[in-house]
């Protein structure tokens, strides 16, 4: 991404949250076993099974 004039990738509030669309009151957590929040894999396919935004900022250097 870098060549095409990107310095930064922001992945926005709510990237734990497999229902955004839900009421806050309604709102689910993907966490790991030891609290921390966690991508919800729904959104972010490459997050699956515990592995977090490594195979994302993986892809992304890769591109670079």
């Amino acid at each position: 991404m870098k060549r095409f004039g990107w310095q930064y990738v922001v992945i926005d509030e709510g990237w734990y949250l497999p229902n955004p669309e839900s009421n806050p009151p309604d709102y689910k957590f993907t966490l790991s076993a030891d609290g921390r929040f966690m991508p919800a894999p729904f959104r972010f396919p490459s997050a699956a099974n515990n592995a977090g935004f490594m195979p994302l900022a993986i892809t992304l250097t890769l591109s670079a």
